[in-house]
């Protein structure tokens, strides 16, 4: 018996490794993820075909009425004469992508131009594959409870686990201009992305 298994583990062996070769061979698929972000149907940052600061928000929920991925019956339409927005939420019918995960929120306002101001999408993309696709962040900001990358006009959100980092999925929120200013303010991100990794670390080596 132990003769068979001194002659066989060189041959597992060469087996594993090839198998090893060949996963690692195959090329990195980002298309889903780069689809997301820059649909083909209008210019990013756009989600269903709503843009941030350019649709209206009748025009929003119009087509979120309408689209083959949203349960119509869902969407729910919130006013409150206190805010200065009002907003819908909704969920998926089951015909969506499957990296689109819960469902969704978007704000517009309720004056002026009355434009959406604000889309909010939880997806099952892994952190990782997010920044792969945007490229290193603007600003950030790593909390006790949650990591959120900025860019402009375009912010990925994940709740931090520090034993999965990079494959916690992620929720994705697109901004009207003049957002990302803002969220500097109310998120109180570091000057640097990598200030805010070396100043916020630490919750994670605890």
């Amino acid at each position: 018996m132990n003769h068979l298994v001194t002659r066989l583990t060189p041959v597992l062996l060469v087996v594993f490794a090839v198998c090893a070769v060949v996963i690692r061979a195959q090329p990195y698929d980002d298309s889903a993820v780069r689809n997301f972000l820059s649909p083909a149907d209008c210019a990013a940052p756009c989600f269903l075909g709503i843009m941030p600061g350019i649709t209206a928000g009748s025009t929003a929920v119009e087509i979120l009425q309408t689209h083959p991925w949203v349960d119509a019956k869902s969407i729910y339409i919130g006013r409150n004469s206190s805010r200065p927005y009002s907003w819908a939420t909704w969920e998926w019918n089951g015909r969506q992508p499957a990296y689109l995960a819960g469902g969704g929120y978007l704000n517009y306002a309720n004056v002026l131009d009355q434009t959406v101001q604000v889309i909010h999408v939880r997806t099952a993309f892994p952190l990782g594959a997010l920044l792969l696709a945007l490229g290193k962040p603007d600003k950030g900001v790593l909390t006790r409870f949650e990591h959120i990358a900025a860019y402009h006009q375009v912010f990925v959100m994940t709740p931090l686990n520090c034993r999965r980092f990079w494959n916690e999925t992620s929720s994705v929120q697109y901004a009207a201009p003049g957002a990302f200013e803002s969220r500097s303010r109310d998120w109180f991100f570091a000057d640097s992305y990598v200030e805010s990794w070396t100043r916020r670390w630490q919750y994670c080596r605890r």
